[in-house]
């Protein structure tokens, strides 16, 4: 009987996220193309795939600004309106080339002289350096950018699965999405190991990708706390 309900939650929550993995499926093997033949235009800025994920994030915010009465009523009004705002800065970020070269002295801080985060220059540095695997001749580097994107991924995926951040639901993903957050630690890793050009999936896919995963996570809240209230009258 054990096994049977193993069996059965499995196929389940393959069922629940069967377009996720076909997504996932078709984005890893785009990457696969163009670690072969090449990248082109569309991973450039303000390409066909920025425009795609900009729109995608804009979803996202409505979707948010839309059912915030909702999403308040597993977390405070405040988080859900954080949540909001960081889609925005977020937004933001996608869309900061049009910051180049518009502010002086930015390369200080900058290195694409650009207004954002994910390009500052102490990013690049060094966090761990030549950190060998045992047993092993493989050795690589970490830099912060990496860490704090690895940590922040690692943190949103099994936060709800921690009792004490039961208030803060509304900023980690559902546990049936929480495996997704595994993608981007695998892909640093192959990328570290195989080489520069070697990706499971294009981080610009994957953005692309995670921000698809958050509107399903929101819309799946939503199912979530409608029920529950249909379920207590």
């Amino acid at each position: 009987m054990k096994k049977m309900n193993i069996k059965n939650n499995l196929f389940n929550a393959l069922k629940s996220n069967w377009l996720l993995l076909l997504i996932l499926l078709t984005l890893g093997l785009w990457t696969k193309y163009h670690n072969i033949k090449g990248y082109d235009g569309v991973f450039e800025e303000f390409g066909f795939l920025e425009i795609i994920s900009s729109l995608s994030l804009i979803y996202l915010i409505y979707l948010n600004i839309k059912f915030r009465n909702l999403l308040s009523g597993i977390s405070s009004k405040i988080l859900v309106n954080l949540r909001t705002l960081l889609f925005i800065i977020v937004l933001w970020e996608e869309n900061s080339l049009v910051t180049k070269g518009q502010l002086e002295n930015l390369t200080k801080f900058n290195r694409t002289d650009e207004l954002n985060f994910h390009n500052l220059n102490f990013l690049s540095e060094y966090l761990i350096k030549d950190l060998t695997i045992p047993f092993t001749d493989i050795s690589f580097n970490i830099n912060f950018y990496h860490f704090f994107y690895l940590s922040l991924f690692l943190v949103i995926g099994i936060g709800s699965f921690i009792p004490l951040f039961k208030k803060f639901r509304i900023l980690f993903l559902e546990k049936q999405y929480s495996f997704y957050c595994l993608i981007y630690p695998l892909n640093v890793i192959l990328n570290k190991l195989s080489g520069p050009s070697e990706f499971f999936i294009h981080d610009e896919l994957f953005e692309l990708f995670f921000y698809i995963l958050l509107s399903l996570d929101t819309l799946q809240k939503v199912k979530s706390i409608r029920d529950s209230k249909q379920a207590s009258q």
